[in-house]
């Protein structure tokens, strides 16, 4: 869809809900198929910030508010995602899926560490990622759950990602 401003005008409608007014932005800039560099994810986060204060979309100027909105609705987001992708292996049996989740859950690492609120979070994540994989699944990185081992099994997917996403600009 293109408007004569703002190009392109993108739609999401796969789950047709009203929302968090961050939960688009989230779906949109921290994607599990593409890196983005944090400068710019969170340049464009003030854009999107500064268009809603323009549109009177937002009831207050407060950039450090809408940062951490974006930050922890993108929490919830990611989690949903590793829960989707970990179903889609095991009940429907499209183990593709797996590969995704290492960028997730480095997002989920990074972010949860900057907010106290999610140190827990953060700690049982790391627990988690940590054991041993329970199902042989021959896409994954020969056995070990590990962000950094996952990474460099499949060729650092969120590296790619990165130049991916500023080659495309």
């Amino acid at each position: 869809m293109f408007y004569t401003e703002h190009n392109p005008g993108i739609i999401d409608f796969q789950d047709a809900l009203i929302g968090p007014v961050t939960y688009d932005l989230v779906s949109l800039l921290r994607d599990s198929y593409i890196a983005w560099p944090e400068e710019k994810i969170y340049a464009w986060v003030e854009q999107f910030r500064q268009m809603l204060l323009k549109e009177k979309l937002l009831l207050s100027d407060d950039k450090e508010q809408f940062v951490r909105w974006f930050d922890w609705m993108g929490i919830q987001r990611q989690l949903k995602v590793v829960g989707i992708f970990c179903r889609l292996n095991y009940r429907d049996g499209k183990s593709n899926y797996l590969n995704d989740i290492p960028q997730t859950l480095d997002y989920l690492f990074r972010v949860c560490a900057r907010y106290p609120e999610f140190e827990a979070l953060r700690q049982l994540l790391l627990r988690l990622d940590s054991l041993p994989a329970t199902v042989e699944d021959s896409s994954s990185a020969e056995g070990s759950s590990s962000v950094e081992d996952s990474q460099q099994a499949e060729g650092s997917s969120s590296a790619e990602g990165s130049q991916q996403a500023e080659g495309s600009q």
